[in-house]
């Protein structure tokens, strides 16, 4: 009983120093916004041990900025075998929030996660070849932007592996450049699931298109501890949908990443 006790004990410290292992790391990025022509971007870098090369995942943050609620997933990427780099798209822009303007502010983040993929390329314990990107609501809207061709963005020659979006607003989803995990859910009152699912059953695309709606599901439902209305719109943890997100993210990031 005691050694069970002391190797509980072992693996909380191991577990904590895992997630105590972010770097803190600038690179430069192309601003696309009025009056700024360089834009110094903020991330947090973790790397599994070892010296690689290692596949890789690039997280965008939703409306209203980088969040302790991403903790959990910058851990579980990082356990499961993959450099990280969790994008802050709003502190560099000197804004409070994008939730005001979403539109416009989508393009740009679709930019910043292609500047984030080259300083990734140029580490060299990262695969080059195996760099996925996962974004939650309104960076899930800048995912889709960098997925999909038929949104002009730099860089776009250069097409990531495959892409995860949770509670996206589907704006267009028609020229694929990568697979895609769509992560929903079904009660949803800020981006409506039911768009996505009319856009992906018209959709011929080449690359594989999952869509997973969640029911009983609001935004945020992947967020453990979240249970708030923020500007008229439920955000609610739900334990069972959280559950089988993570298994399906991990899932589809071996399939392309691995």
């Amino acid at each position: 009983m005691k050694r069970l006790v002391w190797f509980s004990i072992l693996l909380a410290v191991i577990l904590t120093s895992s997630a105590l292992a972010a770097e803190s790391v600038t690179f430069v990025g192309l601003s696309l916004t009025p009056g700024i022509d360089q834009l110094i971007l903020k991330a947090n870098l973790v790397k599994p041990e070892g010296n690689g090369p290692f596949p890789a995942v690039i997280m965008m943050h939703g409306c209203s900025g980088d969040t302790p609620y991403l903790d959990a997933w910058e851990n579980r990427f990082a356990q499961w075998g993959y450099v990280v780099l969790r994008v802050d798209s709003l502190t560099p822009r000197k804004k409070q929030t994008f939730c005001d303007m979403p539109a416009p502010t989508t393009k740009p983040r679709a930019q910043d996660a292609y500047d984030a993929k080259s300083y990734l390329m140029e580490l060299p314990y990262v695969n080059k070849q195996k760099i996925g990107l996962i974004g939650w609501s309104h960076g899930a809207m800048a995912a889709l932007y960098v997925v999909d061709d038929q949104t002009p963005i730099e860089k776009r020659k250069n097409p990531f592996q495959c892409a995860v979006l949770f509670y996206p607003y589907c704006f267009s989803i028609y020229n694929l450049n990568a697979p895609l995990l769509i992560l929903a859910g079904e009660k949803d009152d800020w981006c409506p699931s039911a768009r996505c699912k009319t856009l992906i059953t018209s959709n011929n695309s080449q690359f594989e298109i999952a869509l997973k709606i969640y029911e009983n599901a609001n935004h945020c439902f992947d967020w453990e501890g979240m249970d708030i209305v923020y500007q008229g719109h439920t955000l609610k943890y739900n334990p069972k949908a959280a559950k089988d997100a993570v298994s399906r993210v991990q899932n589809f990031l071996s399939k392309y990443l691995k």
